[in-house]
């Protein structure tokens, strides 16, 4: 299991755990201006709100 961070514009922090995690992929479906949502970890979300998403492991890694 995962734990990431989503952060949004309009200025939520959710962590969830997810099975895997892949950046990438979600990077390209956030700049698709065909996709309106998203799901992460289980939630939806509007593809314009989300800010960011982090692996919690690196966020704790840098601190």
């Amino acid at each position: 299991m995962t734990l990431i961070v989503v952060e949004t514009f309009s200025n939520k922090t959710i962590d969830l755990e997810v099975d895997s995690f892949d950046g990438y992929s979600l990077r390209n479906e956030l700049l698709d201006q065909a996709t309106s949502h998203v799901v992460i970890g289980g939630q939806v979300f509007s593809r314009l709100d989300v800010k960011n998403v982090i692996e919690k492991d690196l966020i704790n890694k840098n601190v």
